[in-house]
């Protein structure tokens, strides 16, 4: 297994987090934000899930998904780090563009641990 590529540069749109992930009116999002906000996440300190999103991509290991017309995706699996410490085990999808260099958050699921 290897880390993401370019992860201490990884990017994630603000509107990716208050808009999707912790939007409780996102036609997708809403049952992610409900699943976030239970272990502590909130819309008001949105810039809490980015951190633990962008250190989550830093710690675990990624795995490649798919080449897309767009460029490449990755799979990040572990736990993530949440404020009320119970760190639920998430799955962090990355795209990195054609012609960038560094990885964009596609979205975060709930997941499984992965078997070694």
């Amino acid at each position: 297994m290897s880390k993401l590529l370019n992860a201490d540069a990884a990017y994630i749109d603000e509107r990716k987090i208050t808009a999707y992930l912790l939007s409780a009116s996102h036609s997708s999002g809403r049952h992610k934000a409900r699943f976030f906000e239970s272990f502590g996440f909130t819309l008001a300190e949105w810039q809490r899930l980015r951190d633990s999103l962008l250190a989550h991509a830093l710690t675990n290991d990624a795995v490649p998904s798919a080449d897309t017309a767009f460029g490449p995706t990755f799979e990040v699996t572990g736990p993530l780090s949440s404020p009320d410490g119970r760190n639920p085990h998430v799955l962090v999808a990355w795209m990195i563009r054609n012609g960038e260099d560094f990885p964009r958050f596609v979205t975060a699921v709930p997941s499984e641990p992965r078997e070694t």
